[in-house]
């Protein structure tokens, strides 16, 4: 069988076909996949970026939200409506269960139907949004706040009958990256340059503001991620990686791979049958270019074992509602790359 870009690792397992099924042109900070597979929508990564890398083909105007059909490549929307003037790009989009709203957040927060794209809520004065995610019932939308280096920080929930705040609560934290889950966990990476000592990240539930995990990272660049239920947490460590549980702290899996890659990017399939780790190294490349791109290693989350390696750009990885889709971008250069998962 002839895998194209896919390197086999072990035999395919529960994975009969991984195929490339479209690229989009576009540079990509921030994505989401529609329901049916039908749509993506890829949030530009800002001015200063689009300006410089433009050039290549790729197309994503100033904190613009752009819709792509998946199926042939068509260009259906491009959401321009309060689109910032600033240099701060669409860091986050959030795709509701029910695939009735689409949110962004860059230096403000924008809501859309997906029926028609039409702007149903925007808000400039909300702070310095970091992250945006739906609740699993729909009825509420989630925005972490922050300042400069997250001096102070802020959970705003709304809700999405008529967009009107329900609660604020204030967040205790020095962290430099925020990830939201639907199920009200934090994910608050610290950054040691700011705040000194070893990387280390906290994972907070945010429903009663307490303090489930504190976690060490070996890894030259943070990156985790909670699965869909909120029961696995996956930790990069020097080489590996460490699947554990979250509610006792104790390992499930060691995933080893090379020590020559750091891991940039983590997530879990919607199943949670699957992990995908976008990695990196810095061998053979220029100090000014950065880390170099090495793909994305894909495992089956029950037997620990890793199933591809698939060359695709993976500083951010995401996958389909529905798990038969994977996508991986740079939000700096080229395009975004949306692989087919066959049947598991």
């Amino acid at each position: 069988m002839n895998y194209g870009g896919v390197v086999p690792v072990i035999e395919p397992g529960n994975i009969d076909e991984l195929c490339l099924a479209t690229k989009i042109p576009h540079l990509c900070a921030s994505a989401a996949i529609s329901a049916d597979n039908a749509w993506v929508a890829c949030g530009s990564p800002g001015e200063e970026i689009v300006r410089r890398l433009n050039d290549d083909g790729t197309v994503g105007s100033n904190s613009s939200v752009t819709i792509w059909r998946m199926s042939d490549v068509a260009k259906l929307a491009t959401l321009v409506e309060g689109a910032s003037e600033s240099e701060a790009g669409v860091s986050r989009i959030a795709l509701s269960t029910n695939n009735k709203w689409l949110a962004a957040v860059g230096d403000g927060l924008w809501v859309w139907t997906t029926t028609d794209w039409k702007l149903v809520y925007m808000n400039r004065q909300i702070g310095q949004p970091r992250d945006v995610a739906f609740s699993f019932g729909n009825d509420s939308l989630h925005i972490v706040t922050a300042e400069s280096h997250w001096s102070t920080a802020e959970l705003v929930t709304l809700s999405t009958t008529d967009w009107s705040p329900i609660q604020r609560r204030q967040l205790s934290t020095e962290g430099t990256v925020a990830r939201l889950y639907p199920h009200f966990s934090l994910l608050i990476d610290f950054d040691p340059f700011f705040v000194g000592g070893p990387p280390r990240a906290r994972l907070i539930n945010l429903q009663t503001g307490e303090l489930i995990r504190e976690v060490p990272q070996g890894s030259r660049r943070c990156a985790m991620a909670l699965d869909t239920s909120g029961s696995l947490l996956a930790v990069p460590d020097d080489g590996q990686l460490i699947i554990s549980s979250v509610s006792d702290n104790h390992p499930v899996h060691y995933l080893r791979f090379s020590r020559e890659y750091g891991v940039w990017s983590l997530t879990f399939s919607p199943d949670s049958r699957l992990l995908a780790a976008g990695v990196f190294s810095i061998e053979g490349s220029h100090a000014d270019a950065g880390p170099v791109d090495r793909g994305c290693l894909l495992w089956d989350v029950q037997w620990g074992a890793m199933l591809r390696h698939v060359e695709l750009p993976s500083d951010s990885l995401l996958f389909s509602p529905d798990g038969s889709r994977l996508m991986g971008s740079r939000w700096w250069q080229g395009s975004a790359s949306i692989w087919q998962i066959g049947a598991r």
